[in-house]
């Protein structure tokens, strides 16, 4: 590579070249954001960005030690039902209650029982939270209207095949409430004659050629108007050994999902009935089909031991606990909380999750529920702003590893002094994710200037192709903003004339001109001319065809250092340039 008087410097080392997606915030539902802007003109360089609003704690609303043990959000996002023990009574007396996503509306439901040691065997609520299904032993209650009435007892019921309740699910528009005995199968009762219990799914009509159905273990799931419905079912076959199996009932016919399955019985159905998720003894299958089969995902090794499951109206998103979030397809994988987790939902638009969870304050853990908005800017009010995520160029490099400063810059409409807590980790090409690390705006740990709204920390790279920053801040009322930004990472020490031995080129700069002369050895078919700034943001891009001279203008760049890529048929030119 020939260099003129006048040429730019080359330097033979390089670290951080620039962000993987140019994605960012947004002020309306998308869960792709493009590059979008706020209103102060600030672009955020974000792959994943959501927001956590903590709507209820007990203490807060007058349920003090209240235990959340079981909650569901609606399916249009808009409804939370909580049920737990209130820790303050003597005799520990169960509760539940309805309310809005924002936690306003608080509804306590009556559950009208005289023991108050009565567990909750199951209960579930409609499309908007309009009705909630409870079941109590074996007696089935419905909250509807601000009233809760009796709907039977299996003790009374006509149908005697239906004996003991293990599950209740309920249909979108909540007609329909279906049962599920440990025994005799799925039952349905109507919200017009409740007591008349029909059995729909009968053991001797599961299976054929001779094998009985033992029990019928594990969750079932249905579709949004129950068409289909999803169960398990313990069989002896041959009567040879129990098999675990998976069934699927669609209209009057019965499909086997899978056999043989040793694994966690878990799985669910979308709204519309077109996906099916389930564990089998190999790990998870996405099923598009009414029929046996369906493709093997890997979700990056973070599908053992799963216990739940939860899926967005068109099966296009994928919900399952330790709160990862992934495409169907597999793709697009993401821990989208760190927080402790229990019963995930997801609504069917794919952009509200709400979970319960624990806190703790002055040693003591308290119930809460959080509902969090994915990849939309500003919806919860005085949440914390990450801004921005930076990477600087590396402070020490060897073959293996890069020492480089991550920089958040952080803002809060009650002020810095609300942000309780900054973390950040480092995910890399696989998916795993680093420890959380605090980031400080204290003036030390890589912080130059205490106070100014930047937190920053000093971290090792390993020197990946790529690289996702997590940052995490946390203010005082327990609001949570959490942001992933990607970054190309290359290795510390590249050798340019090694990398670039198939081609040479040679490049000249005219100050006055203030333009980027670039003369290549031989007519180049296609050629992209990138200029990343220092912090991996890229600030110019221009393609060029059957050119062997380029001529780039760089009058609106300021003096400074840049890197300069260059992207040639077969061929990749990589330079730190000055520009003065």
């Amino acid at each position: 590579m020939n260099l003129s008087i006048n040429a730019l410097k080359v330097i033979f080392t390089i670290g951080m070249l620039s962000i993987l997606n140019n994605n960012g915030r947004s002020d309306n539902s998308n869960p792709n954001p493009g590059d979008i802007r706020d209103g102060d003109g600030k672009v955020g360089k974000y792959t994943f960005y959501v927001e956590y609003d903590r709507i209820f704690t007990s203490h807060e609303n007058l349920l003090y030690n209240f235990q959340i043990t079981h909650s569901k959000m609606s399916k249009d996002g808009k409804k939370v039902f909580l049920f737990g023990i209130d820790r303050i009574s003597e005799i520990g007396c169960k509760r539940a209650i309805l309310m809005n996503r924002d936690g306003s509306g608080i509804e306590e439901i009556n559950l009208e029982y005289e023991d108050c040691n009565l567990l909750l065997k199951s209960f579930d609520i409609n499309y908007d939270g309009s009705i909630v299904f409870l079941a109590q032993q074996n007696q089935i209650y419905k909250y509807e209207d601000q009233s809760t009435q009796f709907v039977f007892h299996t003790e009374d019921e006509p149908n005697d095949e239906l004996g003991i309740i293990s599950q209740i699910l309920c249909q979108y528009s909540g007609n329909n409430v279906f049962i599920r005995d440990f025994q005799s199968g799925v039952f349905r009762a109507s919200k017009q004659n409740p007591t008349a219990a029909e059995h729909i799914v009968i053991p001797t009509h599961v299976l054929s050629g001779g094998d009985t159905v033992s029990r019928f273990d594990g969750p079932m799931s249905i579709s949004a108007g129950a068409e289909q419905i999803l169960f398990f079912v313990t069989a002896y076959v041959g009567d040879l050994y129990l098999v675990k199996e998976l069934h699927m009932l669609n209209g009057l016919t019965y499909y086997q999902m899978a056999e043989n399955n040793y694994g966690p019985l878990v799985s669910a159905i979308s709204g519309d009935g077109n996906v099916i998720v389930y564990r089998d003894s190999d790990g998870p299958v996405i099923s598009r089909s009414e029929h046996t089969g369906g493709e093997r995902v890997y979700l990056k090794n973070r599908f053992d031991g799963i216990t739940s499951l939860d899926l967005s109206y068109d099966g296009s998103k994928l919900l399952y606990n330790d709160a990862y979030l992934v495409n169907t397809d597999g793709s697009a994988a993401v821990q989208i909380n760190n927080l402790y987790n229990e019963h995930l939902c997801i609504n069917d638009s794919g952009n509200i999750v709400g979970f319960h969870s624990l806190y703790y304050e002055s040693g003591k853990s308290e119930s809460c529920y959080y509902v969090g908005y994915l990849n939309e800017f500003g919806r919860v009010p005085n949440a914390p702003i990450i801004e921005n995520i930076s990477l600087s160029t590396p402070i020490e490099s060897n073959e293996t590893k890069s020492y480089i400063t991550v920089t958040a810059e952080i803002d809060d409409r009650d002020g810095l002094q609300d942000i309780a807590g900054l973390e950040s980790c480092v995910i890399n090409e696989d998916g795993l994710y680093s420890t959380l690390l605090p980031l400080n705006d204290d003036g030390w740990g890589g912080d130059d200037v205490a106070g100014d709204g930047f937190y920053k920390r000093n971290l090792w790279f390993d020197n990946y192709d790529s690289v996702t920053i997590r940052v995490q801040a946390k203010d005082k009322s327990g609001k949570i903003t959490i942001a992933h930004a990607g970054f190309y990472i290359y290795p510390s020490t590249i050798d340019i004339e090694q990398k670039n031995q198939n081609e040479s080129y040679s490049l000249f700069y005219e100050p006055l001109n203030q333009q980027l002369n670039i003369q290549f050895e031989k007519m180049q078919p296609y050629v992209r001319l990138s200029v990343f700034n220092t912090n991996g943001q890229l600030l110019l891009q221009q393609d060029y065809k059957n050119e062997q001279r380029i001529n780039c203008k760089l009058e609106q760049l300021l003096t400074g250092i840049y890197i300069l890529r260059i992207d040639a048929i077969n061929n990749q030119f990589i330079d730190k340039i000055y520009k003065y």
